[in-house]
């Protein structure tokens, strides 16, 4: 049987001991960067949490719906055990009616086919196990990004370790084209701060001539490193720097059971930079319905983007 508890009727401890505990953990489904993530969050909760999903939520023009927050990939339903299709199935119909229109992204392990009232979409992201010493996966680089690591490593770059929270922000946010009002940011650096609160931040970037050219922020959660915030100016651009620090991001964790995980993209010339450290490409899905006439469907455009 399934329920739906409201975020304060949840068993917090019982709730992170199954994320940490799932096949496909990470740090996206931790009540902790749940609350620092999403607007409002609420539960789907099977048997005695042998199941959970996480709904995140939003209200505006008297509709409550889901949504998916920033910085947040992949949620649908987790276990300690793999989920099958028929129980993800189960989540689906059992989303509360008062989400009257939903737009959810669900981790690799909860693959469906076509589903009736829902809309399934693949998505690509990719996957680098770092299990194997550097110059086993260095092997499986393409020859583009030897070239380009060749011309990173001959500029003159100095690696940094100790680029602050607030420098990368104030750094992506000056390369910005988009005029984000300053809440975007503020919500950025409490979600970043969340996540160096509990010790699952590293920040890697270069300079030239004293100056930031390029910057990384990496979320990490036990074996799973994701390559979540980064920017590079035309310097950075020129010099091929972010090639240099996804390289040394990959030196200081080989042998590890770990995976840097790039969040994919649909668009081809990242996709191909991040395939080109020998990552894999991994299908998740984006999951919508509407329960909306089509004449209001306006509203689900506008509440969206909200």
């Amino acid at each position: 049987m399934i329920r739906y508890l409201n975020r304060k009727d949840i068993d917090l401890k019982r709730w992170d001991k199954i994320i940490r505990s799932s096949p496909y953990a990470t740090f996206y489904a931790f009540s902790w960067y749940l609350d620092a993530a999403a607007e409002n969050w609420s539960a789907l909760i099977y048997g005695d949490y042998r199941y959970i999903m996480p709904l995140t939520w939003k209200k505006r023009f008297g509709f409550h719906y889901l949504y998916q927050p920033l910085f947040t990939q992949q949620l649908g339903v987790f276990s300690t055990e793999i989920v099958p299709p028929d129980v993800v199935r189960e989540f689906l119909l059992a989303i509360p009616k008062k989400f009257r229109f939903g737009d959810q992204q669900f981790n690799t392990g909860n693959l469906l086919g076509e589903e009736e009232g829902f809309e399934v979409s693949d998505r690509v992201n990719y996957e680098l196990r770092l299990d194997k010493n550097y110059h086993y996966l260095y092997s499986d680089f393409s020859e583009n990004s030897r070239r380009n690591l060749r011309k990173a490593y001959s500029a003159g770059l100095e690696l940094r370790y100790d680029t602050g929270m607030n420098e990368i922000i104030h750094f992506k946010k000056n390369l910005s084209q988009i005029n984000w009002p300053e809440e975007h940011y503020f919500r950025i650096r409490d979600l970043f701060t969340t996540l160096a609160a509990e010790e699952k931040v590293q920040i890697l970037s270069t300079h030239l001539n004293g100056k930031i050219c390029a910057a990384a922020l990496f979320g990490i959660c036990d074996n799973r490193a994701v390559y979540l915030y980064s920017a590079s100016d035309d310097t950075g651009k020129e010099t091929r720097a972010m090639f240099l620090i996804i390289d040394q991001f990959i030196r200081d964790n080989e042998e590890k059971d770990m995976i840097l995980d790039f969040e994919g993209s649909s668009i081809p010339s990242i996709a191909r930079f991040f395939a080109g450290f020998g990552a894999k490409p991994a299908i998740y899905q984006q999951v919508s319905y509407t329960r909306l006439p089509g004449y209001m469907n306006k509203f689900k455009k506008h509440a969206g983007n909200r």
